[in-house]
């Protein structure tokens, strides 16, 4: 699902370009949203290629640069490979957001985002990773207790902390995870205050077939 406070700030980013009269980037903002909705609409397939998710990810990313008037740079760093790998949908924007919004929205300075997709040894690794503001040690700690308790049900509540609304998205990618590729597939995170963070996951390599499935 897209955040709704990520539509609400599309909207008003069209509203602020109407008023200024920027045509060409109302109607680059408008195909971007309407192409993310056409993705999450289009549930006819379970999986989808990475090159699919990645396109996907790209508009978000778009309309974020436009909001962020283009101060972040996106790097991309793609092994030709994975592009055919089959995965579920959905898994890697929500870490873009994390990045964009919790880890380089107050951060000063030069700021980046690097996407990963290679492939090795039969396996699909994805990683999402910032030089933003990081996270601090104890907090990374029950944040990975958290998504890992979600995901394997051992408790009813999850431990509450500050901040814990903003890892929804990171538990329910996780327990997708988990459910979907097993526990050795589920999210990594490292972090370093003031240095950044790198979320991850790795899955089991699927390839496209001559017909368009597995």
């Amino acid at each position: 699902q897209i955040n709704p406070h990520f539509l609400a700030n599309s909207f008003e980013l069209i509203r602020s370009m109407a008023i200024q009269g920027h045509k060409s980037d109302i109607e680059s903002i408008a195909e971007a949203l309407a192409m993310m909705y056409r993705y999450i609409l289009n549930d006819s397939q379970e999986k989808v290629t990475f090159e699919e998710e990645l396109a996907y990810v790209k508009n978000y990313i778009r309309i974020q640069e436009y909001r962020f008037k283009r101060s972040i740079q996106v790097l991309y760093r793609i092994d030709p490979q994975a592009l055919k790998c089959r995965m579920a949908r959905l898994f890697i924007q929500p870490l873009v957001e994390n990045a964009f919004v919790h880890g380089l929205e107050l951060k000063e300075g030069i700021r980046w985002i690097m996407l990963t997709g290679t492939v090795t040894e039969g396996r699909l690794y994805v990683e999402v990773k910032d030089n933003g503001v990081g996270i601090a040690p104890e907090r990374l700690s029950m944040l990975l207790e958290d998504i890992s308790d979600y995901a394997k049900k051992e408790r009813v509540q999850t431990r509450r902390m500050e901040g814990s609304r903003d890892s929804i998205g990171l538990k329910n990618i996780n327990k997708r995870l988990y459910l979907g590729y097993g526990e050795d597939s589920c999210l990594k995170i490292v972090s370093e205050p003031g240095r950044g963070t790198a979320v991850s996951f790795c899955i089991a390599m699927e390839k496209e077939g001559p017909d368009g499935g597995a």
